[in-house]
């Protein structure tokens, strides 16, 4: 090999060298930046919420339960799938917040309140989201109240109302419904302002923390979230087959899979507590399969709801305030009158 080839190749060398080099410590800083993200997501993520959980609804073959051909039908009722009762909390004196929203968005406005004030702010979002979109119609100035005490138990913000004024204007009170296990929030005209599932996997849950869409560090929620207390009875929206139970249960904790009759589609349920269903088992819309729990990798007693599509032959997650029908509650008579009279005190502390 001459001379001038073998210090070409010499160059060539230097330089593929120099690249590694290079791509390593680029390799070692998007790590460290990852590392950093997910630290300011949990961070950010509310106490006795339901935090970035590492859920993989899909991956793994699952742990059969007897004969896929058996065809037992789920109890509607039986042992284990008890609503339990709410805990109990204790609020302390009221509090009223003032700010304005900033160029940061609404998290921004609370600030000045630190680690407290994103705890609130994530409480106000799930409200707030209801009703305005959080990027588009905040604007910077726009008005912002928030009434709200902790729970001295859980160290948690009870957010009893909140008023936006701006492009749009919002107006919501926390009330307790005769009958309702827990607390929602209604507008001025007696209207709930969170919508509920017609058919919903849970009846008895406190709220909706995570939605469909969510950013969970890199990925994506791909289900929604209700906080709720381990051992509420979970339903099957559908009738069908489940078709596995306890997949990847590291992550998933206790969990099942269901195919929807004549669609399809999959329906996933993951982080529960005690099972009524096995692989193969028939069920009727309606029929408990379940309690919700906090197994798997989770923070907080929660129920991990999920549907999943076929589409050409690949699974495509699709978000269930979107595919069930949607239904709000009105308060009226005696109801109503109660309600007027809270909001009017809390109107007042909110000026």
């Amino acid at each position: 090999m001459k001379a001038s080839s073998r210090i070409a190749l010499a160059f060539v060398l230097i330089g593929l060298a120099i690249i590694a080099v290079q791509l390593a410590r680029l390799t070692s800083r998007v790590a460290d930046l990852d590392a950093r993200l997910n630290a300011l997501e949990e961070a950010k993520a509310p106490p006795n919420e339901t935090r970035t959980q590492d859920e993989e609804p899909t991956k793994g073959s699952g742990s059969p339960d007897g004969s896929v051909h058996r065809t037992a039908e789920a109890k509607a009722e039986g042992k284990g799938t008890e609503q339990a009762p709410p805990p109990a909390r204790t609020e302390e004196q009221l509090q009223t917040f003032r700010g304005s929203i900033s160029k940061k968005g609404l998290c921004g406005a609370f600030e000045k309140l630190g680690k407290k004030g994103d705890v609130i702010c994530a409480h106000v979002a799930r409200v707030l989201r209801w009703r305005l979109d959080l990027r588009r119609d905040l604007r910077k100035g726009d008005r912002i109240a928030v009434v709200y005490g902790w729970l001295r138990d859980e160290n948690e913000p009870v957010v009893e109302a909140i008023g936006v004024e701006g492009k749009v204007r919002v107006r919501a009170y926390r009330f307790r419904a005769g009958g309702d296990p827990y607390a929602s929030y209604f507008d001025e005209q007696g209207m709930e302002i969170p919508a509920r599932l017609v058919n919903s996997p849970i009846d008895g849950y406190e709220q909706i923390t995570a939605f469909f869409g969510d950013r969970r560090g890199r990925k994506r929620h791909l289900g929604i979230d209700f906080k709720a207390p381990v051992g509420t009875p979970v339903r099957s929206p559908f009738d069908g087959v489940v078709v596995r139970k306890n997949w990847n249960w590291r992550n998933n904790g206790n969990c099942i899979e269901i195919k929807v009759d004549g669609e399809e589609m999959y329906a996933i349920f993951l982080h529960l507590d005690k099972l009524k269903v096995g692989a193969g088992d028939r069920v009727k819309k309606g029929d408990v399969i379940a309690a919700s729990g906090n197994t798997g990798r989770t923070t907080a007693p929660h129920l991990h709801y999920q549907l999943d599509r076929v589409v050409r032959g690949r699974r495509k997650p699709i978000d269930p305030l979107k595919y069930h029908r949607l239904y709000r509650k009105k308060l009226e008579g005696e109801e109503l009158d109660r309600f007027r009279a809270r909001a009017k005190e809390l109107q007042t502390l909110m000026r």
